[in-house]
């Protein structure tokens, strides 16, 4: 995780300073105050892969990045996702973030992969300061 966390910053220009590395099982509608009891102020980054396979996990899954995420502007989520069977679900995941509550917007981001397995994306939704 170290080493994805140093990859992905990088690729960000995000300072890593004070950044810690952890890694737990986190189950969507069950886990999020548990989380944000021995966490408060959430997390700066969130990083996940494999998250979506159904149109139904979408809203769920964003309700939890939502209440996880840092509220500080610059909090990030990444997510890798690879379309194994052409659902175009990474599609429905970027809209739906796009709408209300949840309302990432214009801070939504799939940036480059380079990898050898076609349909592989990376989204990025950062976190900003409602105007």
């Amino acid at each position: 995780m170290q080493y994805n966390l140093h990859s992905v910053a990088d690729l960000c220009s995000l300072p890593l300073c004070f950044y810690q590395v952890a890694g737990a099982v986190l189950y969507w509608g069950r886990d999020e105050a548990a989380f944000l009891e021995q966490y408060p102020k959430g997390f700066q980054v969130i990083m996940g892969g494999d998250l979506i396979y159904s149109r139904e996990v979408v809203r769920p899954l964003l309700h939890c990045i939502d209440a996880l995420l840092a509220k500080e502007d610059g909090s990030v989520f990444f997510m890798i996702y690879v379309d194994r069977a052409g659902t175009g679900l990474g599609s429905a995941f970027l809209a739906a973030a796009s709408e209300s509550p949840y309302n990432f917007g214009s801070s939504i981001e799939q940036l480059e992969v380079k990898v050898d397995e076609a349909d592989t994306y990376l989204y990025q939704l950062k976190r900003k300061s409602q105007d």
